[in-house]
């Protein structure tokens, strides 16, 4: 036994000997001339070591070197295709002949990769290492020439500062630049959980992002599995890409379980915050299919829109119609760039307490949707709108150019007037009912919506009022001017009062046709036909309404003796001023025909009466 302690004393001493002699004695450097003659050998790219090389090889086998550079493409002048300002490696001597491998450290600084496309096509890795798969390809056909794998490891840490990529690409004069600025890995080995930190950021001619995270990191000793615990990420990007240009700043949290043979990740415990918008969840991803497919569980809180959406169009601040109707100046007629829904598939449930964009709000929404390669399905979407319950179903295809969508609702119990304010920011009637809409459309270009959108539907209303509008009012001009007597005095508010209205619609190229307009209260029937144009905002409708009551109720005196008159309307004008015309020739001829039938009554029945009387004689 003491022969052999002995022996490994002396073994051991040897070593350090070694160590020590080759530490002192053998300048690394002198080796610096024909590394670099190796490398342009091989890659036929100029390699500089311009700082000085450090190595040690007890108790640590150690690599420390500063200062070097490969060139980019032979003959242009650009900046280096790899820079390193200085990296250190350090692995433990001892530990390694027992195949533990125990990496004290790995420290790279300043490392900076630049990609770069020429005009003429060419690019920087072109050439790049032509000769080393010759070299390796007679190499260890079998498994007796290779080392064995060893039997564990583990790093000390790793630290990885100034990072960056640079890829610049001279034909579609594209430049972004990816930048790690810091990572860290503590006390890392299989199967343990070491912190993980990471601070990266990524730049190019539209949109930056810098993002930060943190997590304790588990890898499984075969590398099969890796998961990530209480994962906790914030985001902030910015650019002319963002609707509006505004910033986004959000934090993400949750748990991550890597399966890398199957090729599948689970989440866990996921939570969004971004301004206030909460949302939780869970999901999963599978990579082993034709695309990644995405499966999420999510409810969230208050979803607002606003800020993403386009922004209005100062020049219709005053209201009118003519800057109502008047299109976009800039970018009105750009189709969104839908390629990414192309690139993955989609599974989801989601329920949000409301989402709000502008005027338009839904409350305890519920969404089932998904999306296959590139078809979007919103299989069922139920909600509280204006008052009532929405239910709605919808697919938009971004396979075809323009993309094109086709959809389904129903809305029972809505309040119609705050709905037309939303849609289109008009107040003209009031009343509680169902709305039904069906229809499909091309393009998502702000000017082409309507223009290409086509749908029908129906609208039935009780207990409401058409505004802009008095019938009542126009009705005692009509008697004024039959019997000479004064025009009664315009009523304050300009309405028509309804106890039920129904109409079916149809909708092309942004004109509302509707076929059989039908109203109808105490006192009056209203039937007609006509069109509104929601991009002009204007009115087209011929209207004839029958008097049935009296109008007393509605501050006139009784018009019984124009029950049974048919009085022609015509409405037209905007939305929000709407002009209302009666057609004197239709209704002259009509109360000469009311007269006329008046007078051949009076005369059948004075003739019935003459001859009653003559056989009552006889």
């Amino acid at each position: 036994m003491k022969a052999i302690k002995w022996f490994l004393i002396s073994v051991l001493a040897l070593m350090l000997v070694i160590a020590v002699y080759v530490g002192v004695f053998l300048d690394p450097n002198a080796f610096k001339p024909e590394i670099e003659a190796k490398v342009k050998e091989a890659t036929g790219r100029t390699l500089s070591i311009d700082g000085d090389i450090g190595w040690s090889l007890f108790p640590k086998v150690g690599l420390d070197i500063a200062g070097i550079s490969l060139g980019n493409i032979p003959g242009e002048d650009l900046p280096p295709l790899l820079s390193v300002k200085q990296a250190v490696v350090g692995v433990n001597l001892l530990p390694l002949i027992q195949k533990d491998v125990q990496i004290e450290e790995v420290t790279l600084a300043g490392v900076a990769l630049n990609m770069v496309t020429l005009k003429d096509g060419r690019n920087s890795l072109e050439g790049l290492g032509g000769g080393a798969s010759k070299a390796g390809d007679g190499q260890g056909a079998g498994s007796s020439g290779r080392a064995a794998a060893p039997v564990s490891w583990k790093l000390g840490q790793l630290h990885l500062q100034q990072l960056s990529f640079n890829s610049d690409n001279r034909q579609t004069q594209v430049n972004r630049k990816l930048a790690i600025e810091s990572l860290s890995l503590e006390e890392f080995e299989p199967g343990r959980a070491a912190p993980f930190e990471m601070v990266v950021s990524l730049e190019d001619p539209q949109l930056a992002l810098s993002t930060s995270a943190s997590s304790m990191l588990t890898v499984a000793k075969d590398f099969s599995r890796i998961q990530l615990d209480a994962w906790k990420q914030q985001f902030n990007v910015r650019g002319s890409a963002l609707p509006n240009g505004k910033p986004l700043v959000a934090s993400v949290q949750f748990d991550a379980d890597f399966d890398l043979g199957q090729q599948q990740f689970a989440l866990t415990n996921l939570k969004l915050d971004q301004d206030g918008f909460e949302l939780q969840g869970s999901g999963s991803v599978d990579l082993n299919q034709v695309r990644p497919v995405l499966k999420l569980q999510l409810t969230g809180n208050d979803l607002v829109l606003d800020p993403w959406m386009p922004a209005a169009d100062s020049s219709q601040d005053g209201g009118s119609t003519a800057s109502k109707s008047k299109p976009a100046q800039d970018g009105g007629n750009e189709e969104p760039d839908l390629s990414a829904l192309r690139q993955f598939d989609l599974y989801a449930n989601m329920s949000l307490s409301s989402i709000q964009a502008k005027q338009w709000l839904v409350t305890q929404s519920s969404l089932d949707l998904q999306l296959v390669d590139g078809l979007f399905t919103l299989n069922q979407m139920k909600a509280s709108a204006f008052e009532g319950i929405l239910t709605t179903k919808a697919t938009l295809d971004s396979r075809t150019q323009p993309v094109s969508y086709q959809f389904d609702s129903k809305l029972v119990g809505l309040s119609i007037q705050p709905l037309l304010k939303a849609a289109i920011d008009s107040e003209v009637m009031a009343g509680t009912g169902e709305l039904t809409v069906a229809g499909k459309g091309a393009s998502l270009a702000p000017n082409q919506v309507l223009a290409n959108l086509v749908a029908n539907g129906r609208l039935a209303l009780d207990d409401g009022a058409v505004y802009g509008i008095n019938v009542a009012q126009k009705i005692r001009e009509v008697k004024a001017t039959f019997d000479g007597s004064e025009a009664p005095a315009a009523a304050e508010v300009q309405k028509t009062d309804f106890s039920s209205f129904a109409t079916a619609f149809a909708i092309d190229k942004g004109v509302v046709t509707t076929p059989d307009v039908a109203l109808s209260s105490p006192l009056l029937r209203v039937e007609g036909s006509g069109s509104s144009n929601l991009v002009t905002q204007q009115l087209d409708y011929d209207m004839e309404v029958a008097i049935v009551g009296s109008l007393e109720g509605q501050g006139g005196k009784s018009l019984d003796d124009l029950k049974g008159l048919a009085i022609p309307l015509q409405i037209g004008g905007g939305f929000d001023s709407p002009s209302v015309g009666i057609d004197m020739d239709a209704l002259l001829q009509n109360k000469l025909d009311q007269e006329g039938d008046k007078l051949k009554e009076k005369l059948e029945d004075e003739l019935k009466d003459k001859l009653f009387k003559g056989f009552g004689r006889g």
